[in-house]
């Protein structure tokens, strides 16, 4: 059991590898650690493997240890296709796109729109764990000193 996710990062022209959160895959993880990628100005739009990349290390940073966090490959075709369970999927091309896995057996999966993806962002801001920024002031406080530029 977990709190699962994939984020998979889209451009016109190319998709990066799906990253998969076994924990914290949940809207209030998941958009908190975008929100601290753009705080830290990771380059989030037009090179999805960077975006990735950066993802992975904010994550793994916050999570620490081996576990947790893992990357596949997949075809850009199937993305949308990804059903890792309980969140479903994010996929971040030009703001958010989240598919949800309905926890219900057997009642398949649809994707939110636009509406629902900016209120269910802003539930996520209001979620216990990150009420009053508690969240992403967490994850800075692992990825800040890491992030800092060094000369």
């Amino acid at each position: 059991m977990g709190n699962r996710a994939m984020v998979v990062f889209k451009s016109e022209h190319s998709t990066s590898p799906a990253v998969y959160l076994h924990w914290n895959g949940g809207p209030e993880s998941v958009y908190t650690f975008l929100e601290y990628m753009e705080k830290a100005n990771c380059r989030m739009a037009g090179d999805p493997s960077y975006a990735a990349a950066r993802f992975c290390q904010i994550a793994g940073n916050y999570f620490g240890g081996t576990l947790s966090l893992g990357v596949c490959n997949v075809k850009p075709q199937d993305v949308e296709n990804i059903d890792p369970g309980d969140n479903g999927i994010f996929i971040i091309e030009k703001g958010c796109v989240r598919r949800y896995v309905w926890p219900e057996i057997g009642t398949g999966s649809r994707w939110l729109s636009e509406k629902e993806v900016d209120a269910e962002r802003d539930r996520a801001r209001e979620h216990e764990y990150n009420r009053d920024g508690k969240l992403l002031a967490e994850i800075a406080a692992v990825n800040d000193p890491i992030f800092q530029k060094r000369d």
